[in-house]
């Protein structure tokens, strides 16, 4: 599937995956996201300090700025 849920059909030919499959593939996603920035963030443009996840403010990612970092 497209949408990155698995692939499962039933006996009709109907696609089978669950709410829990979209759910987990929804999952997947942010996870995969939230590592692809931390590594940007971190090392790539060593613009921050330090990254967490889901932090006390409820959102999904939070970083600490570097003040030598900071650009015009």
């Amino acid at each position: 599937m497209a949408d990155g849920a698995p692939d499962v059909e039933n006996q009709d030919g109907q696609d089978a995956a669950g709410a829990g499959a979209y759910s987990l593939a929804g999952y997947d996603y942010q996870i995969d996201v939230s590592i692809w920035l931390a590594l940007d963030l971190l090392l790539a443009n060593k613009v921050a300090q330090s990254i967490e996840l889901e932090p006390a403010t409820e959102e999904d990612i939070e970083a600490e700025w570097s003040r030598a970092c900071h650009r015009p």
